[in-house]
């Protein structure tokens, strides 16, 4: 799906519903069309603590909802602080923590990482 058809769907979405979980749930479904993930979420930025939380998750652990990440922490907070997607080939071999350690006890291949958005958003696939 070309980008631009996908970014007027999620816009549509956005604009149909006033309920955030079900506008979240209709997000992860659009993008589902476009990336065949195994785990998503969507993670909200708190700019005061620095700090991502989980707001909406598929395919993680129910605890991950208390979960906190510091800004820089791991692949997901470096991309939080970058403010830009960052492409990792292989998590298990991140060393800097986050995200990627759940996802080696989870199961250990190589995914794609591709946070960004208002907070992050997160997708794991099989390459």
């Amino acid at each position: 799906m070309p980008i631009e058809p996908l970014l007027l769907e999620v816009a549509d979405v956005l604009s149909t519903s006033l309920d955030l979980d079900t506008t979240l749930r209709r997000v992860s479904e659009v993008v589902r069309k476009v990336i065949d993930y195994e785990i998503f979420a969507i993670l909200l930025l708190n700019e005061k603590n620095q700090e991502l939380r989980f707001r909406f998750q598929v395919g993680y652990p129910p605890e991950f909802a208390e979960r906190r990440i510091k800004v820089g922490e791991g692949v997901t907070g470096r991309a939080a602080q970058l403010r830009q997607a960052v492409l990792v080939d292989d998590v298990t071999a991140e060393r800097s923590g986050g995200i990627g350690r759940t996802a080696r006890q989870q199961e250990p291949r190589d995914r794609g990482h591709r946070p960004g958005g208002p907070g992050a958003g997160l997708f794991y696939r099989r390459t």
